[in-house]
């Protein structure tokens, strides 16, 4: 059955009847461009969900993990419609689930869903989960031009090196979404960005994992200065060739302002020390995506004139 028949379902007595089939084809909809990553925080002991209603920004997604230490591991649906939101959802995870080696997980918990059905064993390594919305909480928030949407979150600790992964539901062989309305259902496929992703746990917490959260590093590059002077304008960011795309944009957030663009480069003045993000957004995204860069603004030191009286008093000696 598919996910746009299950969206339209309230009743719970009519999902515990239901086993998970893989979904028919169909047209692509408003949330083909998906991404489903994974968070890490630290654990909190009040309103672990409140981070449905203030998300992170994609920037600031963490996949990287300590050992012996406990964390929530977020699952956050990006790239998401504003619009048509998300009525419900299906995925499944992988990591080493041996007690005791790689990741523990000690439990899951939805933010809100309606309805969930747990693949047997759930969260087990292997296992998935299918989670719906009613109409009244389904719509997500837009943080610096993308639609995240909290689904939930595990709560884990990594006693050996390990990875915690987004894989494919078992049931269905696919992660899929549909709309708030159940009219529309999209199946995450594989194309310039991985659309899952995955948290790395190592000794000292220093590797990543994915983050393919709409603007991501890997989708795309762009060249130009990542430290620049305060003073300095003209500064020109572009993409290669063969990853811009026809109506591509670019935008900036942070201490810097874009001067001129076209599809391909742009050129950004510093506005303050600190540090600014350069971001293109690719036209072929229902909310955008692209990659994006972060750049530092300094302060050049500034160099002392020379004076005789500076001279004489030895503050240019060696």
């Amino acid at each position: 059955m598919s996910l746009r028949v299950l969206a339209l379902r309230s009743l719970c007595s009519v999902f515990a009847a239901i086993t998970l089939q893989a979904p028919a084809m169909v047209s692509a909809g408003p949330n083909q461009y998906a991404r489903i990553l994974l968070h890490l925080t630290t654990q909190i002991s009040k309103n672990a969900c409140s981070l449905k209603s203030t998300p992170p920004d994609c920037s600031d997604i963490d996949t990287s993990g300590e050992l012996e230490t406990d964390y929530f591991a977020y699952v956050i649906l990006s790239n998401v419609s504003s619009t048509t939101g998300i009525g419900a959802v299906r995925f499944g995870i992988t990591y080493d689930d041996v007690p005791g080696s790689g990741v523990d997980i000690a439990s899951w918990n939805s933010c809100g869903s309606s309805f969930e059905a747990p693949y047997p064993e759930w969260p087990a390594a292997g296992t998935g989960i299918l989670l719906t919305w009613d109409s009244s909480e389904c719509l997500p928030t837009v943080v610096n031009q993308f639609a995240m949407f909290v689904t939930g979150y595990f709560q884990l600790n990594a006693h050996t090196a390990d990875e915690l992964r987004i894989t494919r539901h078992p049931g269905s062989d696919d992660v899929s979404l549909a709309d708030c309305g159940g009219i529309s259902e999209d199946v995450l496929n594989y194309g310039v960005v991985i659309p899952f992703g995955w948290a790395v746990f190592t000794t000292d917490g220093t590797a990543a994992g994915s983050n393919p959260c709409g603007y991501d590093a890997g989708s795309c590059h762009i060249s130009g200065p990542d430290s620049v002077g305060y003073d300095q304008t003209g500064i020109q960011y572009g993409m290669k060739a063969e990853e811009v795309t026809p109506y591509g944009s670019w935008s900036v957030y942070g201490n810097a302002q874009i001067i001129n663009s076209n599809n391909s480069i742009a050129t950004v003045n510093p506005t303050a020390p600190g540090t600014f993000w350069i971001r293109y957004t690719r036209s072929d995204c229902v909310e955008g995506c692209g990659c994006q860069r972060q750049v530092k603004i300094f302060v050049p030191t500034p160099v002392e004139r020379i004076t005789w009286g500076r001279l004489k008093a030895g503050l240019l000696s060696h």
